[in-house]
């Protein structure tokens, strides 16, 4: 998970840091799911897409703590 900075003190910023946290480590999860079954298979068109929508949605929650912990 990713560390909150120390000048953050609101909870409910911690809160919906931590919350992001989460939220990118099974968006990771799902990346490596997804990478092991392309190795056992052809990429498929389906399996590729699944794999840059799921990066999308990490860049966005990235997106989303930064602009978090920035303010």
């Amino acid at each position: 998970m990713r560390k909150i900075p120390e000048t953050i003190t609101d909870p409910a910023v911690i809160a919906k840091l931590t919350a992001i946290s989460q939220q990118v480590e099974a968006k990771m999860k799902q990346v490596n799911l997804l990478r092991d079954q392309m190795k056992k298979k052809d990429m498929s068109p389906a399996l590729l897409a699944d794999l840059k929508k799921v990066s999308t949605e990490i860049d966005t929650l990235d997106q989303e703590w930064k602009a978090l912990a920035e303010s």
